[in-house]
């Protein structure tokens, strides 16, 4: 299977600290195109460090299950998060 990325919306996002490093989190919607020419929609959670390395990445189709892991990420680094 493969996809071709049309083009992705971020939907949400914030930055936390592990030790001396800044990472970003962004939860986003992604539309490609799939093997039989047909529209997908999947959506993303990505981890980068701070030069745009992506650290983590996790990417489904349904949008409940990237929100949780969003969701799980956040409770995981909450004190960490970097308000501003």
């Amino acid at each position: 299977m493969s996809l071709v990325v049309i083009g992705e919306q971020k939907i949400a996002g914030f930055k936390f600290n592990v030790d001396k490093d800044v990472l970003a989190v962004a939860l986003s919607s992604i539309l490609t195109e799939g093997d039989d020419g047909e529209d997908e929609y999947h959506y993303s959670v990505i981890v980068k460090d701070k030069e745009d390395n992506p650290v983590m990445k996790e990417i489904h189709s349904d949008f409940q299950v990237a929100c949780d892991v969003y969701d799980r990420l956040s409770i995981l680094v909450g004190q960490d998060i970097i308000h501003k």
